[in-house]
C-alpha cells in the first residue's frame, strides 16, 4: 500500500495539464456549473472527471477515510428508507453521491492545478481573484442595472435559471435582489465568502471579505452576512488568543469595526435592510422579524423535532415532504438522520480536522470557514447537498492546502 502510495505521488510529480484546462475548468464553475437533466442538477465541472480516469489521483488518506465512512452510511441509511417506503424515487437514492463528488472534485483540482506547488497556488490564487471579482462586478450591475448592459445579463441569466436553480422567483427580482451568476440571492454571499477569506488569510488584506461581505449585502442575504460577521469573529479569537500584543488587538478590532459599520451602512442606505430599521425605529421590529419567511423556517424547526425518531435514523422519502422546504438541515436530517446530515459534509469536516492537525493557523482558519459556511448556511436554505457548492468547497479547500499545509500527499495524513 505504501509503496503504490509513493508511485502515486512520484507520478503527480510530474504532472501539469495545461493552463488552458484549468481555465476552462474555471469558466464552467463560475457560468454554468449545472445542467439539470429530468430535473435532477449535473454537475458540469465532473466531467472533467473522465480524463483523469485513466491516471492515478492524488487523495489524502483523510478524505478517503470520510467519504467511504459517509457514503456506507447512506447507503444503509437509504437502502433502509426505500425498502420500507413505496413513495420512494430515484431521487431518494442520489444523494449517496453527495461526498464522493466532493473528494472527486477535490482530487480533480489538484489535479488540474499542477504538482507545482507554485504553479499550482497561483493558479488556485487567481481562480478566486476571478470568481470573487466577476460575482462582485455582476451583482453591482444588476443592482445598478444600466441601460443594454441589464438586457444582456437577463438574456444570459434567463439561460442559466432553469439549470442553476428550479425556482423562477429570483429572475423577477433579479435587479432589486441580485444574485450574481448563482441567480439565488441567498446563495451568491455563501458563495464568494470562502475565497475571499482565503486571498485574506493569503495576502494578509482584508478588502477581499470586505468585498464578499459588500457582494452578500447588495444581493440582501441575511443569513450570509451572520455568516460572514459571527465567522470572521470566531477568527478574530482565535487571532486574539494566538498573538495576544497591543498592535494585533488593535489590528483585530479595526477590523471588526470596519465589518459593523458595513453591514450598519447597509441598513441605513439599502431597502430591503433599511425596513428593518425603519421598523425599529416605529417601535413595531417584532412584525419585521415575524415576517412569514422566518415564521415558516420556525415551523419547520420545530416540524424536525416532533419527528425524534427520523432525527436519529432518518426515514422521510420527498414525496412525502411538504412542497416546500428551504432549509437543507430540516430536509436532511429527517431524510437520513443527524449523523446522515454529517455523513453528507463529512470531508468538509476532513479538512478542518487536517486544519486542526497541520499546527498552521492559516489552515485552520480556512477549516473554521468552510465548516461556518457548510453549517450555518444550511440553517435557512438549500445548501446541504447542493452540487453547485461543491466546486467552491472543492477549490477553497485544495487552494489552501497546498498554499498554507505546502503539500499535497496521498501519504501525508
Amino acid at each position: 500500500m505504501g509503496e503504490h502510495l509513493r508511485d502515486m505521488a512520484t507520478y503527480t510529480e510530474h504532472h501539469t495539464p495545461p493552463a488552458w484546462l484549468f481555465y476552462l475548468f474555471f469558466a464552467i464553475v463560475l457560468f454554468f456549473p449545472i445542467l439539470r437533466v429530468a430535473g435532477l442538477p449535473v454537475l458540469l465541472p465532473m466531467s472533467f472527471s473522465i480524463i483523469f480516469l485513466w491516471k492515478p489521483i492524488n487523495i489524502p488518506r483523510l478524505y478517503l477515510i470520510s467519504v467511504t465512512s459517509a457514503t456506507i452510511y447512506l447507503i444503509g441509511v437509504t437502502l433502509f428508507t426505500v425498502t420500507r417506503k413505496d413513495a420512494a424515487g430515484f431521487a431518494d437514492v442520489v444523494y449517496i453521491i453527495v461526498p464522493i463528488s466532493i473528494v472527486l472534485i477535490i482530487a480533480l483540482t489538484a489535479s488540474l492545478a499542477g504538482a507545482n506547488k507554485k504553479q499550482a497556488t497561483y493558479r488556485l490564487t487567481q481562480f478566486a481573484y476571478l470568481y470573487l471579482y466577476f460575482q462582485f462586478i455582476i451583482v453591482l450591475l444588476l443592482y445598478l442595472h444600466p441601460p443594454v448592459i441589464d438586457e444582456l445579463l437577463l438574456s444570459y441569466l434567463s439561460l442559466l435559471e432553469g439549470n442553476v436553480t428550479s425556482s423562477a422567483v429570483y429572475l423577477g427580482s433579479a435587479f432589486t435582489r441580485p444574485g450574481g451568476t448563482i441567480i439565488n440571492p441567498t446563495w451568491v454571499g455563501f458563495a464568494v465568502y470562502p475565497f475571499a477569506r482565503y486571498l485574506t488569510t493569503y495576502t494578509g488584506r482584508y478588502r477581499y471579505v470586505l468585498i464578499a461581505l459588500t457582494t452578500t449585502l447588495l444581493s440582501s442575504g441575511r443569513m450570509a452576512m451572520i455568516t460572514i460577521f459571527s465567522t470572521e469573529a470566531m477568527i478574530f479569537l482565535i487571532t486574539l488568543i494566538q498573538n495576544r500584543d497591543t498592535q494585533s488587538i488593535s489590528r483585530l478590532l479595526g477590523k471588526l469595526a470596519i465589518l459593523g459599520a458595513c453591514i450598519s451602512a447597509a441598513f441605513i442606505f439599502h431597502p430591503f435592510f433599511r425596513a428593518y430599521l425603519d421598523a425599529f425605529l416605529a417601535g413595531d421590529l417584532s412584525s419585521r422579524l415575524m415576517s412569514y419567511s422566518i415564521t415558516y423556517r420556525l415551523e419547520m424547526y420545530q416540524w424536525m423535532f416532533s419527528e425524534p425518531a427520523k432525527m436519529v435514523r432518518g426515514g422521510l422519502v420527498l414525496a412525502e415532504a411538504p412542497q416546500y422546504i428551504d432549509s437543507g438541515m430540516v430536509m436532511r436530517t429527517l431524510q437520513f438522520g443527524i449523523l446522515g446530515y454529517v455523513a453528507l459534509k463529512l470531508p468538509l469536516f476532513a479538512f478542518a480536522l487536517r486544519g486542526v492537525r497541520s499546527g498552521d493557523g492559516r489552515l485552520l482558519k480556512m477549516g473554521i470557514v468552510i465548516t461556518s459556511v457548510a453549517i450555518l448556511s444550511s440553517l435557512t436554505t438549500t445548501t446541504a447537498s447542493n452540487m453547485l457548492f461543491i466546486p467552491i468547497y472543492g477549490v477553497t479547500i485544495v487552494a489552501s492546502e497546498i498554499a498554507f499545509n505546502g503539500t499535497w500527499d496521498s501519504t501525508h495524513r
